[in-house]
């Protein structure tokens, strides 16, 4: 086909998480990567983070690695050598690199050159598989700085043990003299809890919403980080109570520098059974941070057929799309991405879940955080998924690969490379206008 020559953004799908980046030029290289761990948790469960470091140039890179830590930055500062186009594990690295047992923190990355970073914190309890938060490196640079305010999105919590969920929310203070207020906010606008987390030296703070809120039955809420002097990044991290799995909501600034109309895609919606018996379900939450209520239009993309609804985000609230391709009328076996189109600016985040067929409680879950609808890339760049794995059978992981295309079609080379580098596949993907 005769498709005009874009790049479509990469995203993958249905559970399979990777790092992005778009290369080009910088001085310095300095990302954040919240969420680590190396601790066990409530109900029986043990988290442990794993990280993938990328390098994708021609030339080795070296990278200085640090730890903040809720007693402040870890004396111990490794340096780490990747060659070129590979790939770095790194095990269990709150142990095995800064002697941090138990412990959390957030992993800090300075490099001369761009690399691409990764992480996931599994709950490895049970020798027979894990359950993971995918982790979302940042730029230090794009970190929250004094008079902005964030949200996270998703927020559910119970007190009670077998059911739903809970959470855990977590702010990482970047530079001494930091301060951010950590507001609880419930799905009326009424808030919830307060918390105020100031540091003279950089710091990792993480507490349950039991901790914060003096009713923590929250089902429906988000989290605010509003950032008083210095910088700071934070997420929540929803676990449910009967899988011990969960999805991590960062959280992000708020401001519409653009303004409306306000169009985001969320990638990787599925309402289709999967391999192994899995079944995939999408949920979408909205936030309305404003006192008006906010009309929001969902529409259906890379689906062959587009579908339309409109759903009222009230004041100061949430609305929850339990399952969003069902929402708009598709039918099983329907997958793709999500368009939310509104006038004013909403946080959001979905979640592909894996529900029991049966209806029995608990989930596992993947995060997709959507993009800006103009954000998809362009001709020339390159995108870097980083930590890929697959294996057959019933044992391991498996990944999928979604490309999603602009309105003007898209053409992408495909390459696989081995954890050192090497080409062990190449191909092309040519997708028709609107696909996926």
């Amino acid at each position: 086909m005769n498709a005009p020559r874009r790049t479509a953004r990469l995203r993958l799908a249905l559970g399979a998480f990777a790092a992005l980046l778009a290369l080009h030029a910088r001085a310095e290289e300095r990302l954040v990567l919240p969420g680590l761990a190396s601790t066990a948790g409530i109900a029986g469960t043990r988290f442990v983070s794993t990280v993938w470091i990328t390098n994708p140039s021609d030339a080795e890179i070296s990278a200085d690695l640090g730890l903040v830590t809720p007693a402040g930055p870890s004396s111990a500062t490794p340096r780490v050598t990747i060659g070129p186009r590979a790939t770095l594990r790194l095990d269990d690295v709150v142990a095995s690199l800064f002697s941090s047992a138990p412990g959390a923190g957030t992993l800090t990355v300075r490099s001369a050159s761009p690399l691409v970073v990764r992480g996931v914190t599994a709950n490895v309890a049970d020798p027979r598989g894990t359950f993971g938060l995918a982790l979302t490196a940042s730029r230090a640079g794009d970190a929250l700085r004094a008079g902005e305010t964030g949200v996270a999105a998703w927020l559910a919590h119970t007190a009670a043990a077998g059911t739903l969920s809970r959470t855990n929310v977590a702010v990482t203070l970047l530079e001494a003299g930091s301060e951010a207020l950590v507001t609880l906010v419930d799905d009326s606008g009424l808030v919830r809890g307060e918390a105020r987390v100031a540091g003279d030296a950089p710091l990792f703070w993480q507490r349950s919403v039991s901790e914060i809120a003096a009713d923590p039955e929250i089902p429906l809420g988000r989290v605010e980080v509003t950032v008083l002097r210095g910088s700071a990044v934070g997420y929540a991290a929803v676990v449910d109570n009967v899988t011990g799995d969960g999805i991590l909501a960062p959280v992000r600034r708020t401001e519409n520098p653009a303004g409306p109309p306000f169009s985001l895609l969320a990638d990787g919606a599925a309402r289709t059974p999967g391999a192994n018996g899995t079944l995939w379900r999408t949920a979408l939450r909205l936030v309305n941070q404003g006192v008006a209520p906010v009309e929001a239009a969902l529409e259906s993309a890379g689906m062959g057929t587009v579908v339309r609804a409109t759903r009222v985000v009230p004041p100061r609230g949430i609305l929850e799309v339990d399952d969003v391709l069902g929402a708009l009328g598709l039918p099983e076996g329907s997958a793709g991405a999500v368009r939310v189109t509104s006038g004013s600016r909403l946080a959001a985040l979905a979640a592909t879940r894996n529900v029991d067929p049966a209806g029995r409680a608990g989930t596992f879950a993947a995060a997709q955080e959507p993009v800006p609808a103009g954000a998809l890339s362009g001709p020339g760049r390159t995108l870097v998924l980083a930590g890929l794995a697959h294996a057959a059978g019933s044992t391991g992981f498996r990944t999928n690969l979604a490309i999603l295309a602009g309105d003007a079609g898209a053409r992408a080379t495909l390459r696989l490379r081995s954890s050192a580098g090497a080409v062990l596949a190449e191909g092309s993907a040519d997708v028709a206008p609107g696909a996926w």
